[in-house]
C-alpha cells in the first residue's frame, strides 16, 4: 500500500510557510529586524545603564553582552544610550543571518512580521532551537498556525527549570506578532495560558498558551510511577475536571490527580493506536520530528533526516485532517511530509556487479547525501548489488557496504541506460573543512561538559562543515551546519593539534568557528584586578576567608587546580569559603575550600570579623579632594559602583566593616570607603517609630538580583538594583499592563513577583 501525497495541504502550507521538499523558496534578499519590532524589544528587555551579571554574561543596555575590555568602563560610567543602541543593533543583525540561514535551509519564506517574532524569541533564549529538534522548530518547518502555534511558542517561557508568567505573557504577545502581525508589547486578550501541577508526578510540558475560542484540549500527560493518571482537575485535591480549555480558565493553575496502581508513564488513549498498515515513505522535508502520540505538541521520540526511508506500521487521521504515520513502532510522523518511495523496477538489478569508475566516492548509509558516509569506493571496486532506489533524483545502489550512487560506476552502461557521459552527479566528495586528526583516545578535557561555555559563528568559505558523531574526524557525520551559522558550545575537547566543540547536534572543528570569546574556566567574564591575590598571598598556604565574588551564577569547583580537572561541584554568589591551600597553574592562583578547588581569581578577601564590625550610626562629610566619591554595592573595591557622593556631602554611616585595614562604611546607597570621610561628633537622633501608611509595608528581597523601575512594569527604564535579602518599603501597589503587581519604593519600582511580605 503506497501513501499518496495531499497536494491540497501542500498548497495551503505555501500561504504560510513551505517546507522543503514540499516546495523550495529562497527569499530574495535577506530579513533585518524592522524598526517596529526593534522598540518593542526595548520596551520587554528595559534599559540598563550599568552591567550587571546575567546568567552566563555580564549584560548592559538592552540585554546585550558586554564587549570585551568595555565592562570597567560601563560599572565607572555607565554605556550611552546610543551605544546601546549599536550593540542592539549588531547583536540583531548576527542573529538575523542565521534565522536567515535557518529559513534558507528548510525553503521557508517568512513574512517580516514572523521574521520579527522568530528574532525577539531568539534574542531572549538563544538560538539553540534552530538546530534541536523540537516542537518550535518543527511548528515553524511545518508551517503551523492559529492555536497549535501559540502552544509551541509558549513552551519557551522557563528559566532556570521554572516557567516564568512574565515569559509567557512575551512568548503569548510573539505568537500575536507571527500569526497577525500585531505589534504589541502586552499579551492579547484574546489569548490565555494554564500552567500544570503534576502533584507528585512529572511533566515535561509545564504551560499550554492558547488562543480562547480555540478551546483546545489538553496536551501535558504527565507520568507518576506506580500511579495512574486520572486526568487535571482545578484544585490540588477535589476540584472540577477538565479536558479542554476556554476562557474560564485563562491564566489558571491545573493539578494532576493519581489514583494508586500501574505506572502511567506508558499509558496510550486507545483511540490513537491507527490503522494498522505497512508500506514504506520517505522524508521530504529537512528534518521531521516523530512525536509520542499522534498529535502535535506531543513529546518528539525521534528525528529523521531528508530522504530517509522509514516503515509506516499504522496511520491515523486527527480531528483537524492531519494523516499521521507509526514508524516502525518508534514514535507518529506527519505524513504530508513524505513523498512515495519506488525503488527502480525497470530493470532487474538483483545480482549486478558494477565496478566504481570515479576516485574516493561516498558510500553512504542509505540512499541519499543526507546520510552518514560509512565508507569509500576507489576506481576499480567491484561492488555486487542487490537492491536500487532514488534518492534526490539519481538512482542508488545497496552494496554489502552501504548505499552508491550508481552514476559513479558503469551501471548505465552493464543496464543500457542512454544518458549522456557529461551528466551532472551528485557532489558525492564535499570539501571536508576539517583537520585530518588523531585517535580518539588522544582526547583531553579542556572546558566543563555543563551549559554553554561559549557561543560562535561558522566561517566555512565555501560548502558546509560536518557535525560529527565525536571529537574528531574519525567519527561519522551526523549532519551539517553552514556558513553564518551561530552555535552554542557546551563542552571542549583537544584531538591532537585540533580543538572540536559540542554543539546540540553533535561535534564540530573550531578551526572553523569564530568564537566570541575564549570561555573561561567559571562563568563570569572579568574580575577587577584588585581582587587577586598578591604575588606573596600566592605562596602562603595559612588559612584565609573568603566571599565568593559573582553578581549572580556559580563558581565551578573542580577536583585538582587548573581547569584541566573535572568538576565537582559548584559555589553560588555570596558562599563564605575557608581557603586551606593556595597554588599557581598556568599563571592563575587556585585556593583549597573543603570541597575541592576554585580559581581565587573569583574569590574576594574582604571579609569583616564579628570584631570588625560596627553598627553604632554616625554622620561623616565627604573628602574626596574635589572628586566624587564612588558608593558599591558591596563592602570591598570589587564590588560593583551603585553610585556617587559629591565632595563635601553629609551621610548617615549605619554601619562600619574593616577589611584587609580599610573600614568601610553602610549609607543608604550602598558602601564608601570611610578613607575618603571625615567623621563628626554629631550624635544620630533616634525617632520613634513612626506607624505605615495606609497601605504600606515592609518586604525583603527573594531574588539573586532584582531590577528597580522608573514605572510598574518591565517597559520602563532599569534606574537600579535591590540584592538577595535586603528588606525595602513599599508603598503601594499597582498592577501593569500585563497584570503582574508591582510595588513602589522610594527610588522606583520593583515586581512584587520576588518580595515576601
Amino acid at each position: 500500500m503506497k501513501k499518496i501525497v495531499s497536494f491540497l495541504l501542500a498548497a495551503a502550507l505555501l500561504l504560510t510557510l513551505a517546507p522543503f521538499g514540499v516546495v523550495e523558496a529562497k527569499a530574495e534578499t535577506e530579513l533585518v529586524a524592522s524598526a517596529e519590532m526593534i522598540e518593542i524589544l526595548k520596551k520587554w528587555e528595559g534599559f540598563s545603564l550599568r552591567p550587571y551579571w546575567d546568567y552566563k554574561q555580564w549584560t548592559v543596555g538592552y540585554g546585550t553582552r558586554v564587549p570585551d575590555g568595555k565592562l570597567a568602563e560601563y560599572q565607572a560610567n555607565g554605556i550611552p544610550e546610543e551605544e546601546a543602541e549599536a550593540l542592539l543593533a549588531e547583536f540583531l543583525e548576527t542573529m538575523g543571518k542565521s534565522l536567515n540561514s535557518f529559513a534558507e535551509k528548510f525553503g521557508l519564506k517568512l513574512t517580516q512580521a514572523q521574521f520579527d517574532a522568530l528574532l525577539s524569541l531568539s534574542y531572549n533564549c538563544g538560538t539553540s532551537w534552530l538546530y534541536k529538534p523540537s516542537t518550535l522548530r518543527t511548528a515553524i518547518v511545518e508551517g503551523w498556525t492559529g492555536d497549535d502555534l501559540v502552544f509551541a511558542l509558549a513552551q519557551w517561557s522557563n528559566m532556570g527549570g521554572e516557567t516564568v508568567t512574565g515569559l509567557i505573557r512575551r512568548r503569548l504577545a510573539e505568537a500575536q506578532m507571527y500569526l497577525d502581525g500585531i505589534y504589541e508589547v502586552s499579551a492579547p486578550q484574546t489569548y490565555g495560558y494554564v500552567q500544570f501541577d503534576p502533584n507528585g508526578g512529572e511533566c515535561e510540558i509545564k504551560v499550554q498558551g492558547f488562543i480562547l475560542e480555540a478551546k483546545p484540549a489538553i496536551r501535558a500527560v504527565p507520568t507518576y510511577e506506580n500511579y495512574t493518571f486520572a486526568g487535571w482537575y482545578t484544585d490540588p485535591t477535589g476540584g472540577e475536571k477538565v479536558t479542554h480549555l476556554d476562557e474560564s480558565l485563562k491564566n489558571y493553575t491545573l493539578y494532576a490527580h493519581w489514583t494508586a496502581g500501574s505506572d502511567s508513564s506508558a499509558v496510550i488513549p486507545e483511540e490513537i493506536t491507527g490503522t494498522a498498515v505497512e508500506y514504506e515513505v520517505q522524508i521530504a522535508t529537512g528534518v521531521l520530528n516523530a512525536f509520542q502520540q499522534p498529535v502535535k505538541g506531543s513529546l518528539v521520540s525521534d528525528c529523521y533526516p531528508n530522504g530517509e526511508v522509514v516503515k509506516i506500521t499504522a496511520e491515523y487521521t486527527d480531528e483537524s485532517g492531519i494523516k499521521w504515520g507509526r514508524v516502525n513502532g518508534n514514535g507518529w510522523i506527519n505524513l504530508a511530509y513524505t513523498q512515495d518511495f519506488t525503488e527502480e523496477p525497470e530493470q532487474d538489478t538483483t545480482g549486478i556487479t558494477v565496478t566504481v569508475t570515479a576516485t574516493d566516492v561516498n558510500i553512504r548509509r542509505g540512499p541519499g547525501t543526507s546520510y552518514a558516509a560509512v565508507g569509500k569506493a576507489q576506481p576499480g571496486d567491484v561492488l555486487q548489488i542487490t537492491r536500487t532506489a532514488t534518492g534526490g533524483g539519481y538512482i542508488w545502489g545497496k552494496c554489502e557496504k552501504g548505499w552508491i550512487v550508481l552514476s559513479f560506476t558503469d551501471y548505465d552502461q552493464i543496464i543500457g541506460n542512454d544518458k549522456p557521459q557529461d551528466e551532472e552527479k551528485p557532489e558525492e566528495k564535499p570539501e571536508d573543512t576539517e583537520p585530518e586528526d588523531t585517535k580518539p583516545e588522544d582526547t583531553k578535557p579542556e572546558e566543563n561538559a555543563g551549559g554553554v561555555i561559549a557561543t560562535g559563528v561558522v566561517t566555512v568559505q565555501s560548502g558546509r562543515l560536518n557535525v560529527r558523531s565525536g571529537p574528531g574526524t574519525n567519527h561519522e557525520a551526523v549532519c551539517y551546519t553552514y556558513n553564518g551559522v551561530m552555535v552554542e558550545i557546551f563542552e571542549i575537547k583537544t584531538v591532537g593539534a585540533s580543538r572540536w566543540g559540542r554543539i546540540q547536534e553533535g561535534w564540530i572543528c573550531l578551526t572553523y568557528v569564530k568564537l566570541d570569546k575564549e570561555p573561561e574556566d567559571t562563568q563570569p567574564e572579568q574580575k577587577p584586578e584588585e581582587e587577586k591575590p598578591s604575588e606573596s598571598e600566592q605562596e602562603k598556604n595559612e588559612p584565609v576567608v573568603g566571599r565568593i565574588l559573582l553578581s549572580s551564577g556559580r563558581l565551578n569547583i573542580r577536583t585538582g587546580p587548573g581547569s584541566g580537572n573535572y568538576v565537582a561541584g559548584w559555589y553560588t554568589a555570596g558562599t563564605i569559603v575557608t581557603i586551606t591551600e593556595q597554588k599557581t597553574v598556568n599563571g592563575t592562583v587556585w585556593g583549597k575550600t573543603d570541597k575541592g578547588w576554585i580559581s581565587m581569581n573569583y574569590v574576594s578577601l574582604d571579609v569583616a570579623t564579628e570584631e570588625e564590625k560596627d553598627e553604632t550610626p554616625v554622620i561623616g562629610i565627604v573628602n574626596a579632594g574635589g572628586s566624587k566619591l564612588r558608593v558599591r554595592t558591596g563592602p570591598g573595591s570589587g564590588y560593583s559602583i551603585a553610585g556617587y557622593l559629591a565632595d563635601g556631602a553629609q551621610v548617615t554611616i549605619l554601619e562600619r566593616q574593616t577589611i584587609n585595614g580599610v573600614t568601610w562604611g553602610r549609607v543608604e546607597k550602598g558602601w564608601i570607603s570611610l578613607s575618603y570621610v571625615e567623621l563628626t561628633d554629631e550624635k544620630v537622633e533616634e525617632t520613634p517609630d513612626e506607624q505605615p501608611e495606609d497601605g504600606s509595608f515592609t518586604g525583603t528581597v527573594k531574588a539573586t538580583m532584582l531590577f528597580i523601575r522608573s514605572g510598574a512594569g518591565t517597559s520602563n527604564k532599569i534606574v537600579g538594583r535591590l540584592y538577595n535579602g535586603e528588606t525595602v518599603k513599599i508603598l503601594e501597589t499597582k498592577n501593569a499592563e500585563d497584570g503582574t503587581e508591582w510595588g513602589r519604593i522610594e527610588s522606583g519600582w520593583v515586581c512584587m513577583d520576588y518580595i515576601v511580605k
